[in-house]
C-alpha cells in the first residue's frame, strides 16, 4: 500500500478549513466577555501539534488544555502555546468548565473512544479522520452524533492521503 504525499499547503488549507468550521458557530455560551472559543486538545503527537500551531494562529481561538498520555508532548505543545494546562487523563480536560470545544487528534486505535467521551461529555468536536478502527465503531459514532446537540466537525480528508 502506498500513502500518497500531501503538500503543505493542501495540508494547511485542510486544517484552516477545519478549523475555521469548528469555530463558525461558536457556543452561545462563549460569546459575551472574551468573544473566544476556548479548546481543548486529545492527542498531540505530529497531527495534533500541527494543529496545535495552525489554531493558535486563529484570533477567535484560544488552546486552553491539552490530553496526551506522553509527557513529553506536554513539554512540546508548551513549546507552541505557552502557559496551556496539561494532562495526562483525557477525561480531566473533557470536565474542564472552562472549554467548550475539543479537537480530538489521537491514534486511531483510541479516537472512537475519545469522540464518544467528549461528546457525552457536551463538548463540542472537531475530530481527525480516520475516525475509527471498525464499522461497529463508526455506528457507535454516528448514533453519538445523531442524539448529540453538539456541533460536530469531521476532518475532510485523512492525515493518510
Amino acid at each position: 500500500m502506498t500513502m500518497a504525499k500531501k503538500t503543505r499547503r493542501e495540508f494547511v488549507q485542510q486544517t484552516m478549513l477545519g478549523a475555521a468550521a469548528l469555530l463558525a458557530y461558536p457556543p452561545a455560551r462563549v460569546l459575551g466577555a472574551n468573544d473566544r472559543v476556548r479548546i481543548g486538545m486529545i492527542g498531540v503527537g505530529g497531527r495534533g501539534q500541527e494543529l496545535l500551531k495552525q489554531v493558535m494562529e486563529l484570533p477567535k481561538a484560544q488552546v486552553v488544555a491539552i490530553a496526551d498520555v506522553y509527557t513529553r508532548r506536554h513539554d512540546e505543545a508548551k513549546q507552541i502555546a505557552n502557559g496551556i494546562q496539561t494532562v495526562n487523563d483525557h477525561r480531566r480536560l473533557l470536565y474542564m468548565k472552562d472549554i467548550d470545544a475539543v479537537i480530538v487528534a489521537s491514534p486511531l486505535h483510541i479516537h472512537a473512544h475519545h469522540f464518544l467521551d467528549t461528546l457525552a461529555a457536551g463538548k463540542d468536536l472537531y475530530a481527525e479522520k480516520t475516525m475509527t478502527w471498525s464499522i461497529p465503531e463508526a455506528e457507535q459514532c454516528l448514533q453519538a452524533a445523531k442524539i448529540s446537540d453538539r456541533i460536530i466537525q469531521r476532518s475532510p480528508k485523512s492525515s493518510l492521503g
